[in-house]
């Protein structure tokens, strides 16, 4: 009997000790997502200023030659075409943020639901 606790109380601390490093794991893990969020939100912005500074460069470089150059509706078609090329890339960039976000909940999840089964497992070892 005295073994059989030992051997018990060993695989309780196994246990213990097994669920310490996979929260520690999952902690890790977390950081590092938030970190990968953090920074692909820096870059997003960063792109999306300098999306903002080119266009309203082109516009300002654009807006004297327009009226100088005789096919001023082709400067605004360039405009035009510029702008939605600008909100294509916004778009792809935010699916992109998307799939970034939906992969992370995808890790959360399945980290969440290993932990689960191995406390289901462990309640059972009880």
């Amino acid at each position: 009997e005295k073994r059989l606790r030992e051997a018990e109380l060993r695989a309780e601390m196994e246990a213990k000790q097994q669920r310490v490093e996979e929260r520690l794991e999952m902690g890790r893990k977390y950081a590092a997502a938030l970190a990968q969020k953090e920074t692909l939100q820096a870059t997003n912005a960063e792109l999306q200023r300098r999306l903002a500074a080119y266009l309203a460069g082109k516009k300002g470089e654009e807006g004297p030659q327009s009226t100088q150059e005789e096919g001023g509706d082709h400067s605004a078609v360039d405009l035009d075409q510029r702008y939605f090329t600008g909100l294509r890339q916004v778009a792809e960039n935010r699916t992109e943020l998307e799939r970034v976000q939906l992969n992370y909940d995808q890790v959360a999840l399945d980290m969440k639901t290993r932990l689960e089964q191995k406390q289901e497992k462990v309640r059972e070892l009880k």
